[in-house]
């Protein structure tokens, strides 16, 4: 005798076959091929779970069986009702929204989807575990506790420090410290407190605890949509947008914003550093040692695109740059053509004394002019280069 589910497979595998027989027939070509190939599909998918309700027959249970009004699955408490349906759709209207604005958005709306079908899933399951709720409620915290915990605490990590971070951006240069260190006596004080009352009830403290999180991701929120205060941007040896690296010492130490990266610069060089080549400045000569060749060159071939160490080392009294010249940037720019000169360089020097210079050149030295070469120099000296040929 059929079951209830497997008459209707039944039907609907004699359906799909006899409209795939219809379907064949009335139509050719393309069209007609691939009508009969799905619905004979269908019915296939049909036949094969008509042969499943068919063997376990429905999964009904005979009330003659022993046990079937209490241990069968009919029998069970249903699940309970659960918030994570409501979180799957956050996430699917997370998804959708971040599709059309930021991938950030759509990512996080595949995680919280992908969190809330797992955690329905376990439930769904624990709850019918047995007919004990509260062994129910044990097998689920023994599956899931030991990921969920960790995950919890390290996205309500996250969040913290994500708003506190907001927070100290939007505050002025001045003011950050002065928040920062109120925001540390409250949590001493707090936290003395909760010390020294041990018969403080947990309540009390973990509603104090909730309330302080909630205000501090409440007002960076608020923080972060305000944006952050402007901050300026410092001259460093790689951004020539300062010119830092055209500029000597004299030029250098009489300006404070320039003379501020120079500050407390590493003098000294690791002996394992492995450099290509070795620069001096001996006698007001600029020269080249290259490994392997032991006299002074004037000429130094490096390979294109490939980051190149260079130590440069100062034998002269002074303090002194090597600066490195690699050809022109050239951007188009709300179709304004902007030409920004790439160099990279070192901070000054004294005597004696050493630093490693790393430099890209992204483009041969076919792609530059006799009048225009790539360079090695020291600002302030005129007349002493090295010339850098890039294969």
């Amino acid at each position: 005798m059929f079951t209830t589910g497997s008459k209707l497979f039944l039907a609907g595998t004699a359906v799909s076959a006899l409209a795939a027989v219809v379907w064949g027939i009335t139509n050719g070509g393309p069209a007609g091929w691939l009508g009969t190939v799905g619905l004979i599909s269908l019915a296939v998918a049909f036949a094969l779970l008509f042969g499943i309700t068919t063997f376990v027959r429905d999964c009904n249970v005979p009330g003659s069986a022993p046990g079937a009004a209490t241990q069968s699955a009919a029998a069970q408490r249903p699940a309970g009702r659960s918030m994570w349906p409501a979180i799957a759709a956050v996430g699917i209207g997370l998804m959708t929204v971040g599709a059309d604005t930021r991938p950030l958005v759509f990512k996080v709306g595949v995680v919280v989807l992908l969190a809330a079908i797992v955690e329905w899933m376990v439930q769904g399951w624990s709850e019918r575990a047995s007919s004990d709720p509260a062994y129910n409620a044990t097998v689920r915290q023994r599956v899931a506790h030991p990921l969920e915990l960790p995950l919890i605490g390290a996205a309500g990590l996250a969040v913290m420090i994500y708003s506190f971070s907001r927070i100290m951006l939007f505050l002025s240069k001045s003011n950050g410290p002065w928040a920062f260190i109120m925001v540390g006596v409250v949590i001493l004080v707090f936290a003395f407190t909760f010390a020294s009352r041990p018969s403080l009830r947990k309540g009390v403290i973990v509603g104090v605890c909730t309330i302080g999180a909630l205000g501090l991701v409440s007002t960076g929120a608020v923080m972060a949509i305000g944006g952050q205060r402007e901050i300026p941007k410092h001259p460093t040896v790689a951004d020539d947008a300062y010119a830092q690296c055209t500029r000597d010492a004299a030029t250098t130490e009489a300006n404070p914003e320039y003379a501020e990266i120079e500050h407390r610069a590493s003098q000294h060089v690791a002996a394992k550093s492995d450099p290509m080549a070795q620069v001096e400045l001996r006698n007001g000569q600029l020269e080249v040692y290259i490994v392997g060749i032991a006299a002074p060159q004037k000429t130094l071939t490096v390979a294109r695109g490939n980051i190149v160490n260079i130590l440069f080392v100062n034998r002269d009294p002074g303090k002194v740059r090597l600066t490195a010249y690699a050809g022109t940037d050239v951007q188009t720019v709300n179709d304004t053509v902007i030409k920004r000169p790439r160099r990279t360089c070192t901070t000054l020097i004294g005597t004696d004394n050493e630093q490693m210079l790393n430099v890209v050149f992204p483009k041969a030295s076919e792609a530059t002019t006799a009048d225009d070469p790539y360079t090695l120099t020291v600002p302030g000296l005129a007349g002493q280069q090295i010339k850098v040929v890039v294969p």
